[in-house]
């Protein structure tokens, strides 16, 4: 793992955190993983999770970094409008 995280807690969360918890847990030490009432990723979840970070002393979100595995549903359904445009227009 990169040298920048080795003394920073990592914190994951959403459907790939809970599939591979044992896993994420065997392989890096200083990783958080939420329960799992937090752990569909919406904005309330990221807020509270953002909100834990802050009372133990995280007060900078330069190395706040999002991780996504695949692109949004709204990226998605904006790529579909414009590909029904072009096959219909």
């Amino acid at each position: 793992m990169d040298d920048n995280f080795e003394n920073k807690e990592i914190i994951f969360i959403g459907d790939g955190a809970l599939e591979f918890k044992d896993k994420i847990k065997e392989n890096l030490k200083n990783v958080s993983l939420e329960d799992e009432k937090l752990n569909t990723l919406n904005s309330y979840n990221l807020g509270i999770c953002g909100y834990k970070k802050y009372l133990n002393g995280f007060l900078s979100n330069k190395d706040l970094l999002p991780l996504y595995l695949k692109k949004p549903q709204a990226e998605k359904l904006l790529e579909e409008k414009l590909k029904d445009l072009n096959n219909n227009g």
